[in-house]
């Protein structure tokens, strides 16, 4: 027995994920700041989340976050899957590298959601550079995976390659200045976090240099993913379900109730309940519910 149903719509889920992520940044962003948690002056993306009330807001729809970049993820691997080129097995193989990388990504975002980095600060940045170099990889994969498929227009490719040239400079950028800014600020005032950065704190010229490149970071993820819409509106979910376990009172395309009763003067028999009738020929797939 088997039942199916279809969702379309699919290319709406990279644009709740832009509308999700950034309405949770801009809201986390302006209660922290106007709480006095952080700083007005570009605070770091996870600084904006690291004190109640706004961290239950962060951890919350981060991730769903997670969890929606995690679907799409999938649906563009079985997108993949779904066209038949020259080059298939190349482009099979990259297809399967960048969905376990692509599935690494929101794991690292889940861990940024839960662990705040003033109160566990390794496993936040291990989240951190889980959800950053695996997406910039990802996006990578898929830039050369768009010109290999030759299935999308020119400037889709000229588009993935800039996101993925802008996400790993502003990557880079980022992680190179945060060192140089946490080193002089551990200089300074003997610390690895700071949530206010003033002028005159130690490292604060590197500080905004980084969190302005984690920013860009953050934001050319979220246009990357927003390009796979177009691909995912082609697409029709399917979910079926299939009785797998027989009950032990069917026998021979019968169901029976399990109540006795009298048959020709005869009890014992059980009466049936669902009579079926064997049909020749393949399975209809297509019939939903």
């Amino acid at each position: 027995m088997e039942g199916c149903c279809g969702y379309r719509g699919l290319g709406l889920l990279p644009i709740a994920l832009l509308v999700v992520t950034s309405g949770c940044f801009i809201t986390t962003y302006v209660m922290s700041a106007t709480s006095g948690h952080v700083s007005f002056e570009f605070p770091y993306i996870s600084d904006t989340g690291a004190e109640p009330p706004e961290s239950c807001i962060f951890t919350f729809f981060l991730s769903i976050s997670a969890f929606l970049a995690a679907v799409i993820v999938f649906l563009r691997y079985r997108h993949i899957l779904e066209y038949n080129q020259e080059d298939t097995q190349k482009v099979l193989r990259l297809n399967r590298i960048s969905f376990y990388i692509g599935m690494v990504s929101p794991l690292g975002m889940l861990l940024v959601a839960s662990f705040q980095d003033v109160n566990v600060f390794a496993v936040h940045i291990m989240g951190a550079a889980m959800a950053f170099v695996a997406g910039c990889i990802y996006a990578w994969i898929h830039t050369v995976i768009t010109y290999r498929m030759n299935t999308n227009s020119a400037w889709m490719v000229d588009i993935r390659f800039f996101l993925s040239v802008l996400s790993t400079a502003a990557l880079l950028v980022a992680a190179i200045y945060a060192e140089i800014a946490l080193v002089d600020l551990q200089h300074k005032f003997n610390s690895k976090t700071a949530l206010h950065w003033k002028p005159s704190d130690g490292g604060y010229p590197s500080h905004i240099v980084s969190t302005i490149a984690e920013w860009v970071v953050g934001l050319s993820f979220l246009l990357f993913f927003l390009t796979f819409s177009g691909d995912l509106s082609r697409l029709s979910l399917d979910l079926r379900l299939r009785l797998l376990l027989q009950d032990p009172l069917q026998v021979s395309g019968t169901v029976y109730t399990g109540h006795r009763h009298s048959t020709n003067g005869i009890t014992g028999e059980r009466e049936p309940l669902l009579a079926s009738t064997r049909v020749e020929g393949p399975l209809d797939q297509s019939a939903t519910w």
